[in-house]
């Protein structure tokens, strides 16, 4: 099974809303590890491809809230953020027509899956923290 980080304190963005979503996110994102790691047939795909669904209603709201933040706070990479973003929703819709067609390489998920959530919490928000960090209102 691909290993999916579990949420730390060293995770924290500053914003209780997005470390809310990140530790939502980290929980989906394990359970489809879980699901593929133990797959027995069309059911289980089906669960997969809900999850794959949870992940997607659940990254839209919070790339947009992220975004929000990075355009408000002056963020100079956020024009990368953003396309990085997009690659994900794209990626993810890739995934839930693959599942559809029955075409789903499930440990290629599992993969792509864990790579993008260690590479987008501990790097890209990671180094864009002072971006992201909930601003005092003074």
């Amino acid at each position: 099974m691909e290993t999916i980080p579990l949420w730390d304190a060293s995770m924290s963005v500053g914003n209780a809303e997005i470390d809310e979503q990140h530790r939502q996110l980290l929980a989906l994102n394990q359970r489809a590890a879980e699901l593929i790691a133990n797959t027995h047939g069309t059911h289980t795909r089906k669960e997969i491809r809900r999850v794959l669904n949870a992940i997607v209603d659940l990254v839209e709201t919070h790339f947009a809230i992220e975004e929000r933040m990075l355009s408000l706070n002056g963020c100079p990479n956020l024009a990368e953020h953003k396309a990085e973003h997009d690659r994900y929703i794209e990626l993810l819709a890739d995934l839930i027509h693959a599942s559809m067609l029955k075409d789903l390489k499930l440990k290629k998920v599992a993969s792509l899956l864990a790579e993008y959530i260690q590479h987008h919490l501990q790097e890209m928000d990671m180094g864009c923290r002072e971006y992201l960090r909930e601003k005092p209102t003074t």
